[in-house]
């Protein structure tokens, strides 16, 4: 019998390292070529603040610039693949923090400005709305240099399916924040994910994500007077995920989130129907 228990054990471990093994051998990441800035806007924040995140690649395999603009259509992915059969599963988060020198911006790589005015000469043109548009380019042109000290950030696919990968109704690119261990060594959150007051149509589609490759976002550096590790959490349906832990400075103050609770209940009301207390809970994607 002990013999036999002996025999389990090793088993188990045997098992266990060749999971971990396996997985570091598997994913290669891709090789990313940052965007040009002309400033990095520094994040010595003290006080909770909402995670924002932003896609700027989906569907990226071996490298990928950042400086250019990727199509992403959901239909080129399932046109020969039935879309209720795609996996919600198999999905590895994983922060880069060997990326040093990594910088990006806040703006997603599927933002676009509004089409042009019509010609001068047509009776659909409008001064008001060429203003508005060379306006509004301009605006994006100078958000587009401005960056964050970031690291890059992947969601993997590390199955042999398409993964189908939860996207926002609106405003941000993913479901996702950054968690820090307090003095306590207790995991808690220090930025919280923004809801929306209304909805309009968005013509929404969640992502399709090939077999074995990435989705390329990014994890903000703060900077603060308390050193603690860090990890991604990130919600996709049902399911929640975790990244690999990494160091991070930040104020303590980013611990608190009674201002943020409080202003959820001026925006939405502080009921205790069950609709309102998930859609509290999804406040730190719980």
């Amino acid at each position: 019998m002990k013999k036999f228990s002996t025999y389990i054990i090793i088993l188990l471990v045997f098992f266990s390292c060749s999971e971990k093994t396996n997985q570091k051998e598997t994913v290669s990441l891709p090789k990313l070529i940052p965007a040009k800035y002309d400033s990095i806007l520094s994040l010595n924040i003290d006080k909770m603040i909402a995670s924002k995140p932003v896609v700027y690649g989906i569907n990226v395999k071996d490298s990928f610039n950042l400086s250019q603009k990727t199509d992403y259509n959901r239909q080129n992915f399932t046109d020969s693949y039935p879309w209720n059969a795609l996996k919600k599963d198999s999905l590895i988060v994983i922060v880069d923090t060997t990326f040093i020198s990594f910088t990006s911006n806040e703006l997603a790589r599927f933002s676009s400005i509004p089409p042009p005015p019509p010609p001068k000469n047509s009776k659909m043109y409008s001064k008001e709305y060429e203003l508005e548009y060379k306006k509004i380019k301009k605006l994006i042109k100078e958000r587009t240099l401005k960056h964050f000290k970031t690291y890059p950030l992947y969601v993997y696919n590390s199955s042999s399916q398409y993964v189908e990968v939860q996207m926002p109704l609106q405003g941000d690119d993913l479901y996702f924040i950054i968690e820090a261990l307090d003095q306590s060594k207790n995991w808690k959150p220090i930025e919280y994910w923004d809801q929306p007051g209304f909805l309009c149509g968005t013509g929404h589609e969640d992502y399709v994500l090939k077999p074995k490759h990435f989705i390329v976002s990014a994890v903000k550096k703060y900077n603060g007077d308390y050193k603690t590790k860090m990890r991604i959490k990130l919600k996709s349906f049902d399911k929640t995920y975790y990244s690999n832990e990494f160091s991070g400075t930040m104020n303590l103050n980013q611990f608190d989130a009674t201002k943020v609770i409080s202003n959820f209940d001026k925006k939405f009301g502080n009921r205790n129907d069950e609709k309102h207390k998930r859609r509290k809970k999804m406040l730190f994607l719980d």
